[in-house]
């Protein structure tokens, strides 16, 4: 079944459960890196080299799963801007020389996300968790109608994230930096959900589930896209201990 034309997939793995990637390409994609790209990961810290690698490995592994293409005909890489980007050799050169791919890369504390499509797509992954400098962030990047919409929540972090998440998809999809945040048009939530207005954005919550008694983390995901889509979730790339009330749910969902 080909889910492009109006379909946007979203696939997240736990940095920490390398076994969500199956027959070890976790590692394999390290073929894939240039001799820069290589310098350059090898400064990272630990941590942030397993999220490089993971997120690589998921979008090539979304990307082959989806067009049905061999591992070794998609080569993933970075583009003139230093963003993640992919190219096709052998069989798969010919097949894709008229597709547009476009796919965005986010991580947040062990997770990372990468979503996927055939038209621009801005992905952000956020981990829910109170800070006590949100007002001053909001104070800077908000809108004046977004902090005071924000206020009228009694500053809930939940509604923070949303916010949030929502500008980082937005400028992700439009190749803008944070710094341009003040650019991105204002999100006016009603009730904690998007207005209709904003046919072209998905915001979800979700919660991990740990398998230890740690407390269980909660989840924000936006994704802006330039039409409405259809969501479809890569089960084959979905922690298990993702809340599955939330996750049948959003199977379906349609945006627009």
């Amino acid at each position: 079944m080909d889910h492009f034309g109006a379909s946007l997939t979203i696939g997240l793995v736990d940095v920490g459960e390398r076994a969500l990637l199956p027959n070890s390409n976790f590692h394999n994609i390290l073929d894939d890196f240039s001799k820069p790209d290589l310098a350059l990961l090898a400064k990272q810290t630990k941590k942030r080299r397993s999220e490089i690698v993971a997120g690589r490995t998921l979008a090539k592994h979304l990307i082959c799963q989806k067009f049905n293409l061999p591992w070794r005909s998609v080569k993933m890489g970075l583009d003139l801007k230093r963003r993640p980007s992919c190219r096709f050799i052998k069989e798969a050169k010919d097949l894709m020389a008229n597709r547009v791919i476009s796919f965005n890369i986010s991580h947040s504390n062990d997770l990372v996300g990468c979503a996927l499509a055939d038209f621009a797509v801005g992905f952000d992954l956020e981990r829910v968790v109170p800070r006590i400098f949100l007002k001053r962030i909001a104070r800077r990047y908000f809108s004046s109608a977004e902090f005071i919409n924000w206020e009228r929540t009694n500053f809930s972090v939940t509604y923070f994230y949303r916010i949030w998440t929502l500008k980082e998809a937005y400028l992700k999809k439009n190749s803008r930096s944070v710094w341009q945040i003040k650019q991105v048009p204002s999100f006016i939530l009603q009730d904690f959900v998007l207005r209709k207005t904003h046919s072209h954005f998905l915001n979800l919550k979700f919660t991990i589930t740990p398998n230890s008694d740690k407390k269980k983390d909660i989840y924000m995901l936006a994704v802006a896209a330039d039409r409405e889509f259809e969501l479809v979730i890569a089960q084959k790339f979905w922690p298990n201990n993702i809340n599955r009330g939330v996750l049948s749910g959003i199977a379906e969902l349609k945006c627009g």
